[in-house]
């Protein structure tokens, strides 16, 4: 696929990707008869950063495993919760602009709303904004929910949406991956009190699809400095933040009872999540009682389901990659395109989809997955051919091969920490030396932000929802 993410996020229509699997797993049973509606993610991450580089595509839509326990075991006493094993915190806390997709979205979307939200079948639907049309080619008009009021008693409205942003937009969001989104905005103004027009540069056919991004928080709240509102948010979402518990590594929500979102009385009191990064710890701590859902790997569902639990699944456009770094590295293996051909021949991603994802992930052959808007069907995944990859290696005047590292953060998505061992075996067989170098995912995401991965490529999801 002749496509790349260049310098402040513009296309270099010049590069490659090289695509891994996908497919998401997660757990939707009405527990209590709730609906876990604050678990709905926001899988949307943006591609920028200050260097170019081509995405090394593995599998479309990476997998995700969660598990919800037997009924008795989730209510605590006469109390109604959910403890939820989570895969970290977001690197900002409670600052909803500071990044864009998992892990994030999972703690965000208990304490904000956006405009939009994503739906069954992953259509947008409304959450702030009840309904939107094109009044003009380049204005989109929101008519918002009325009644609905922040945690800190704080009214939305249209004046808490234009102040959103007009963050957003100003000097003090440069580098948020949300407002990077909103490029194409150049201008929010107040209908009425409950109706907004948001105006861009050029038609946006899908700017709907980028308001579930877009958290509202609470202007006078957040005007009072962004470091306090990270530690303590103020959102419209059903929940409310206790304590971050960092230390501890439990983070406690407690139910807000005026919530729109609650279907009459809320049907949980509280929410734990548990930061446990590694997958082994989750699984231990389902089988023991200790947390009620999480997010596992495939190799560990046959043990999950012997021991009783219930495991669910559902397909999520997420593709898993390794992107290359080429940007002024002239010179270097990596910037010539038949080495990077070489390595999409190499990895085997129709083995990886098959065995180490049990058949629920697919080959990628691009960033974008099925039924993501601007989806290629014809552009198709690299078949595996060993011998086609050497004979580009050699073509290149690598024939000996060569060496080269990545960034990459393991435990975050099912089956991540396998898949990259394969991958660097695949690479092997061709004389690839492939160095993983484990990160944790706040590390990640800031050289991710700033452009100062040191390797030759770091590893990247390409969470398509909501587009």
């Amino acid at each position: 696929m002749l496509k790349s993410i260049a310098p402040r996020g513009r296309l270099d229509l010049n590069s490659q990707f090289v695509p891994i699997c996908g497919h998401v797993l997660w757990g939707g049973k009405n527990i209590f008869n709730y609906k876990i509606r604050f678990a709905q993610g926001y899988w949307a991450q943006i591609l920028k950063g200050g260097y170019s580089f081509r995405a090394f595509h593995l599998c479309a839509m990476g997998l995700i495993f969660l598990i919800v326990t037997a009924l008795s075991t989730v209510a605590q006493g006469r109390e109604r919760v959910l403890r939820y094993g989570v895969t970290g915190l977001p690197p900002g806390l409670g600052n909803p602009y500071s990044a864009n997709g998992p892990p994030s979205s999972t703690t965000w979307s208990a304490l904000f709303d956006g405009l939009t939200r994503i739906g069954s079948g992953g259509k947008v639907t409304p959450a702030l904004a009840t309904s939107w049309r094109n009044v003009t080619p380049t204005i989109w008009r929101f008519h918002l929910r009325e009644g609905v009021s922040f945690s800190n008693g704080e009214v939305f409205d249209a004046a808490a949406v234009v102040s959103t942003f007009d963050y957003l937009k100003s000097d003090l969001a440069t580098g948020s991956v949300v407002a990077n989104e909103l490029s194409s905005v150049v201008g929010v103004r107040e209908v009425d009190s409950l109706t907004v027009d948001i105006e861009t540069s050029e038609p946006d056919a899908i700017l709907p699809n980028r308001m579930v991004s877009v958290m509202i928080v609470a202007p006078k709240a957040w005007a009072a400095g962004i470091e306090p509102f990270a530690l303590m948010p103020v959102g419209t979402g059903p929940f409310v933040l206790e304590g971050w518990g960092e230390a501890s590594g439990r983070t406690l929500f407690n139910a807000r009872s005026d919530s729109w979102r609650w279907e009459g009385p809320p049907t949980l009191e509280r929410i734990e999540f548990y930061t446990l990064s590694d997958v082994t710890a989750r699984v231990q701590a389902l089988l023991s009682g200790q947390i009620d859902m999480a997010v596992i790997g495939p190799d560990d569902v046959a043990m999950v389901r012997s021991s009783g639990l219930k495991v669910y699944t559902q397909p999520a456009p997420q593709v898993m990659s390794l992107a290359l770094i080429t940007f002024e590295r002239d010179g270097a293996p990596l910037s010539d395109k038949r080495v990077r051909q070489a390595l999409n021949y190499a990895v085997d991603k129709q083995g990886i989809a098959q065995f180490i994802l049990q058949g629920l992930g697919t080959p990628a052959g691009q960033g974008a997955g099925l039924g993501t808007f601007g989806y290629n069907p014809s552009v198709k995944p690299y078949s595996y051919n060993p011998a086609k990859a050497k004979e580009l290696l050699q073509q290149a005047g690598y024939a000996e091969g060569f060496s080269m590292s990545a960034d990459v953060v393991v435990g975050s998505a099912p089956g991540d920490a396998l898949i990259y061992q394969i991958v660097k075996q695949n690479l092997a067989a061709v004389n690839v030396d492939l160095t993983l170098r484990p990160t944790v995912f706040a590390d990640w995401f800031r050289k991710y932000l700033n452009g100062t991965f040191n390797g030759d490529a770091f590893g990247l999801s390409w969470n398509a929802t909501p587009y």
